[in-house]
């Protein structure tokens, strides 16, 4: 860095945030950043020569560091930034017992993102110390032992923990049943977690958001997670061993509003007892056989469900959702679904957004329904071979703001006639849909579109 540069950037009283990420700096230009009274964010991500300097910044409250490669010690003398709250050494892989000593008496620091430091067996312990870290990032770290989830035990305010592909033996997380403020745990492919793991899980008082995806959870393991009521927000994506213990599990979860169970090859009945959750309002990918919905009715303050991918639904199932009358969001992407099955959705008056992407069996009876969402704001018909006029009624749809209609080839005047009334329209996409010429003539009568998409229609003149 040129030292004019390096002038203005010292004299300059009102800097707080600097960031010389991947810039071609040295010592001298870190002393020179010193000298800058008020700075308070810095990031010097991919710098790797001496941190002496950055000691001195006392006002510091953000530190980047990540990619520096660091060795062992130089973190130490950042002990003496005591208002320093967010620390990333993240790909920092050589760190050792010297550093994490200096960073165990940063006694103000909040957040620290350890992910991908390949750090060795019981380094996190003197971390122990951190007693107002809020929030811990541990990613990719799979030499985690006892030792770090005791220091870690003992982190009494942290409210957020990553704990993503760490690899961690069962039994390491019973410690953690010590932090009551946790919010936020990330335990996405572990796989080796056990009951005493699950125990200290449900010690977590006021956790809101538990990420078990790629768990292969046995079963009834969830079973204790009832006690955590303050419970939110689960996902157990690709979990295929789920059986009626674990569904009774979170029948528990009293304030449960968002479950995702892609891919968990659900069989009859295991969703009956989801039918307690009143304050479900989320639920995702459920892969569901014929008539499996039929329970979850009862949930009226549902307000978004994501069905994609689902191929077995029939009308016992959309009956059902036809009785979630509080539902804003429907996701049928790659359902598969038979004609008219649409039909007695008709009653779903406060959807906003309905995704029918790839069902190409779509007939009048399923745009009849549709037509009577009176406060649908987005359709997704995206690859749906649309009949010629099946469009027509979507007319009364005053509200509707954007729609997709990609891919649709067999799209006529009729059909456009219909798009014309729909006043209130913004977007409109068109992509690839075969189009000829004077087709579009009706939609100078859109006088809200703000995005017309027309790619790849060679016959338009």
């Amino acid at each position: 860095m040129e030292k004019e540069n390096l002038k203005y950037l010292v004299l300059n009283k009102f800097l707080r945030k600097l960031s010389l990420r991947g810039g071609d700096i040295d010592y001298n230009t870190i002393e020179k950043i010193s000298k800058i009274i008020n700075l308070e964010e810095l990031d010097l991500a991919e710098y790797d020569k001496d941190f002496k300097g950055i000691s001195k910044i006392i006002n510091l409250e953000e530190l980047d560091l990540a990619e520096c490669n660091i060795s062992s010690g130089l973190i130490e003398p950042l002990e003496t930034l005591i208002r320093l709250k967010k620390l990333n050494l993240s790909y920092n892989k050589n760190l050792d017992d010297k550093d994490f000593k200096g960073i165990s008496k940063i006694i103000n620091l909040e957040e620290l993102d350890l992910a991908e430091c390949n750090i060795s067996s019981g380094l996190i312990e003197p971390l122990e110390t951190l007693i107002r870290l809020k929030k811990l990032n541990l990613r990719y770290n799979k030499n985690l032992n006892s030792k770090d989830f005791k220091g870690i035990s003992r982190m009494i305010r942290l409210q957020e923990l990553e704990l993503y592909r760490c690899n961690l033996a069962g039994g390491l997380l019973e410690p953690l049943e010590t932090l009551t403020r946790l919010k936020k745990l990330n335990l996405i492919f572990n796989k080796n977690l056990n009951s005493k793991d699950f125990k200290g899980i449900s010690g977590m008082i006021s956790l809101q958001g538990l990420d078990l995806a790629e768990y292969n959870i046995s079963s009834g393991l969830l079973g204790p997670l009832e006690t955590p009521t303050n419970l939110k927000k689960l996902n157990l994506t690709y979990n295929e061993n789920l059986d009626d213990k674990d569904f009774k599990g979170i029948s528990g979860m009293i304030n449960l509003q968002e479950l995702s169970l892609f891919a968990c090859d659900l069989s009859s009945g295991l969703l009956e007892p989801l039918k307690h959750l009143k304050d479900l309002r989320k639920l995702y990918h459920c892969d569901l056989s014929s008539g499996l919905l039929e329970p979850l009715k009862t949930l009226t303050n549902l307000r978004k469900l994501d069905l994609s991918y689902n191929k077995k639904l029939d009308d016992k199932d959309f009956v059902a959702i036809s009785e979630m009358i509080n539902l804003e969001q429907l996701e049928l992407y790659h359902c598969d679904l038979s004609s008219g099955l649409l039909e007695p959705l008709e009653t779903l008056i406060r959807l906003k957004k309905l995704n029918l992407s790839y069902n190409e069996n779509l007939d009048d009876k399923d745009f009849k329904g549709i037509s009577e969402m009176i406060n649908l704001e987005q359709l997704e018909l995206y690859h749906c071979d649309l009949s010629s006029g099946l469009l027509e009624p979507l007319k009364t749809l005053k509200r509707l703001k954007k729609l997709d209609l990609s891919y649709n080839k067999k799209l006529d005047g009729k059909d456009f006639v219909a798009i014309s009334k729909i006043i209130n329209l913004e977007q409109l996409e068109l992509y690839h849909c075969d189009l000829s010429s004077g087709l579009l003539e009706p939609l100078e009568t859109l006088i809200r579109l703000k995005k017309l998409n027309l790619r790849y229609n060679q016959k338009i003149r």
